[in-house]
């Protein structure tokens, strides 16, 4: 029986004893009434009767509304503590609805690091280009192809010769307004949009840049938004920030980024519908109370995987989170 059903239990056995030493009450007072009618004398014994009565029952009824006033006052308190524990598992319902969309409560765009078939590369792979989850989609998008013709002049038949290039151009896509805010947590947005400026650079797979740069390959990338995915290596990488805190960390920054296909769509290779092309990575927003271990235990079912999270977000200290801070959550079979 929970503490809340024990406590109405209670309230509902001293309403009925309160109820009952009320009556005697009642009786008590209807006895005199009947005594009137018998004279002086009986009006007197009936007024004593009466008062033995009553100097016996109002202790206990005094006690009894006491009790009752105190168990109704628990009872309230059991209910908002019930109210809030709902409210709780409501929120962490939410949250997990939440793990995979941006503060728009939309499915996020999102640009991660492929091979050179297009093929999502795993987190444990030495690399410095790390997933970067859209906290707003972009408004729109724009696709560019450019065809090449040479131009030999009029033929015969007066008309242009015009003759199709065989070199033709990859397709080039801009997303333009790219918008990332770390207000509510109060984290450095730069964080982010670092990981952003890491696709322009070259893969070193991890080496050291001073020494790797000679032999150094592009750095692949995929876009994916909804159904539609391109395959491209990152051309530019434009960020403004536009708010900070008082100390001077920024906290929300525009950007934009100009791509261009490495591999034809026609050769794209085919996802799986129920799983996609994205890396298998969720977001999870710190709470209040929440640690590595707790959030392990509730993704993976083990508190020692926390070791994973730490890993993938470059956690050094696991007790350094932060309420409102965001972690990547990467599905334990990639790592």
């Amino acid at each position: 029986m929970s503490r809340l059903s024990d406590i109405r239990s209670q309230i509902r056995a001293t309403q009925i004893e309160l109820d009952v030493a009320n009556k005697n009450l009642d009786d008590a007072a209807t006895f005199i009434k009947e005594r009137y009618k018998m004279g002086l004398a009986g009006i007197h014994a009936a007024q004593r009767q009466e008062q033995i009565v009553r100097d016996r029952l109002k202790p206990r009824v005094k006690e009894l509304e006491l009790k009752l006033r105190a168990l109704k006052a628990q009872e309230a308190e059991e209910l908002r503590k019930e109210q809030a524990r709902r409210q709780q598992r409501h929120s962490v319902v939410n949250r997990q609805k939440r793990a995979n969309l941006t503060q728009g409560e939309l499915v996020p765009a999102t640009i991660y690091p492929v091979n050179s078939e297009g093929v999502p590369k795993s987190s444990a792979l030495r690399t410095m280009v790390q997933p970067v989850f859209f906290h707003f989609n972009p408004k729109e998008y724009s696709l560019k192809i450019k065809n090449k013709y040479t131009d030999s002049g009029l033929n015969q038949n007066k008309n242009y010769n015009i003759e199709f290039d065989s070199q033709i151009e990859p397709r080039k896509l801009t997303l333009s307004s790219i918008w990332f805010d770390t207000t509510q947590s109060g984290e450095d947005v730069s964080q982010v949009t670092d990981k952003l400026m890491m696709y322009a650079e070259q893969d070193t797979g991890g080496a050291d840049l001073r020494t790797s740069l000679s032999v150094a390959n592009p750095t692949y990338a995929a876009f994916e938004w909804g159904t539609f995915r391109f395959l491209s290596v990152v051309e530019s990488v434009s960020v403004e920030f536009v708010r900070f805190r008082p100390d001077g960390i920024p906290t929300r920054a525009k950007a934009s980024l100009s791509l261009k296909e490495f591999k034809h769509r026609a050769l794209y290779s085919k996802q799986n519908p129920s799983s996609g092309g994205r890396p298998e990575v969720r977001l999870w927003q710190v709470s209040l109370g929440d640690r590595l271990d707790t959030i392990a235990t509730k993704i993976y079912g083990d508190p020692t995987d926390w070791r994973l999270i730490a890993q993938h977000n470059n956690i050094l200290d696991p007790f350094s989170l932060q309420p409102g801070q965001t972690l990547e959550i990467p599905a334990r079979w990639r790592l």
